[in-house]
C-alpha cells in the first residue's frame, strides 16, 4: 500500500488478533504478574491498616482518615507526574511508552522497603476465646449487613478503577481529537490527581468529624448515593475533560467509605482480633473486586461504557 499520509497507512495496516487470548503465552505472563501484584497489595493492606489503627489507639476513628491523607498526596502527586512522563516519552511514537511507570515503581518500591523497615509494630497477646468471640460477631445482623455493604462498596469502586480510563479513551476516539489523544495519559493522571487532592484529602481529613455527626449507617448510605451519582454523570458527558470535575465525588464515594470501613471494624473488633477482622474485611473487598471485574468486563464488552455505568449507577 502506497500512501503519503503516515497516519492513514498505520490505520490501514493495523492488525488485530482474532483468536482466543487464553492461548497466548503473553496473556498468562501478564496474568501471573497481575495476580502476584494484587497478592502483595492485599497482604500489605492487611498489615498496614491494623498497625495504623493500633498506633492511633482510642483516637483511631477520628485520626485514621488524617493519616490516610498522606497516601492520597503520594498517589495523586505521582499520578499526575507519571502520566505526564508517559506522554513526554511517547512523543512521535505510534504506541504509548509505559517505561516511566515501571522504572519509577522500582525506585519508589526501594524507598518504600526502607521506610517500612523502620516501622515498629507492637504484638498483643492472644486471648483464648478470641475465635469464639469472632464467631459470635459474624452472626450478628449488623456485622452481616456491614460485610454486604463492604462487598458492594468494593464492587462499585472496582468499576471506576478498572474501566474509567478505558472509557476516557473511548470518548477521545469517538471525538477523533488528536490533541486529546496525544495527552490522554496526562489527562488521566490529572483525573487521579483531582481524585486525591480535590476529593480524598478533604474527606479523609474530616472523616472523623463527619462520622461523629452523621453516624456509621448514614455515612454508608451517603457513600453509595455519591457513587451512584458519580457513575451516572460519566454517561452524560461527551468530553473526557469533564471527568476531572466528576472525580471530586471520589472524596465521598471512596475516602469517606474507606474511613468508615476501617473505623467501624476497629469499633466492632473483639480484644486481640483487629488484624483478623481487617483480614476478613479484605476478603470481602476481594469478593467485591472479583465480581466487579468479571461483571464489568462482560457488560463493557457487550453493551459499552455508557449503559454499563448506568447499570451500576442504578445498582448502587
Amino acid at each position: 500500500m502506497n500512501c503519503s499520509n503516515n497516519k492513514i497507512t498505520d490505520i490501514a495496516t493495523l492488525t488485530t488478533y482474532r483468536g482466543n487470548v487464553l492461548n497466548l503465552y503473553q496473556f498468562w505472563i501478564f496474568f501471573i504478574l497481575v495476580a502476584t501484584y494484587w497478592a502483595c497489595i492485599t497482604i500489605s493492606t492487611a498489615l498496614i491498616n491494623p498497625i495504623c489503627l493500633e498506633t492511633l489507639g482510642e483516637k483511631s476513628s477520628e485520626d485514621f482518615g488524617k493519616q490516610k491523607c498522606w497516601a492520597s498526596i503520594g498517589w495523586g502527586g505521582f499520578s499526575i507526574f507519571i502520566g505526564w512522563l508517559v506522554d513526554i516519552f511517547s512523543t512521535n511514537k505510534k504506541d504509548k511508552d509505559y517505561s516511566p511507570v515501571f522504572y519509577s515503581s522500582i525506585i519508589i518500591s526501594i524507598f518504600n522497603f526502607g521506610t517500612a523497615n523502620k516501622i515498629k509494630a507492637t504484638e498483643t497477646n492472644k486471648s483464648e476465646g478470641r475465635w469464639k468471640n469472632m464467631y459470635g460477631l459474624f452472626t450478628k445482623y449488623y456485622m452481616i449487613s456491614f460485610c454486604i455493604w463492604t462487598i458492594f462498596n468494593s464492587l462499585f469502586h472496582t468499576i471506576v478503577t478498572h474501566f474509567l480510563f478505558w472509557y476516557m479513551e473511548d470518548l477521545v476516539s469517538a471525538n477523533n481529537d488528536h490533541s486529546q489523544r496525544a495527552w490522554i495519559k496526562t489527562l488521566q493522571g490529572l483525573a487521579q490527581g483531582i481524585q486525591c487532592f480535590g476529593g480524598e484529602i478533604p474527606f479523609f481529613f474530616w472523616s472523623g468529624w463527619i462520622i461523629r455527626k452523621m453516624g456509621y449507617g448514614n455515612c454508608m448510605a451517603l457513600v453509595l448515593g455519591a457513587m451512584a451519582l458519580r457513575l451516572y454523570l460519566y454517561t452524560v458527558i461527551w468530553n473526557p475533560i469533564w471527568i476531572i470535575a466528576i472525580e471530586l465525588l471520589n472524596g465521598v464515594s471512596y475516602a469517606l467509605g474507606f474511613s468508615v470501613k476501617m473505623s467501624y471494624a476497629k469499633m466492632l473488633a473483639p480484644p486481640d482480633t483487629l488484624n483478623t477482622i481487617i483480614g476478613f474485611i479484605g476478603l470481602f473487598d476481594c469478593i467485591g473486586e472479583s465480581i466487579g471485574s468479571l461483571l464489568g468486563g462482560y457488560l463493557f464488552d457487550t453493551y459499552g461504557g455508557v449503559w454499563s455505568f448506568r447499570f451500576f449507577a442504578v445498582m448502587s
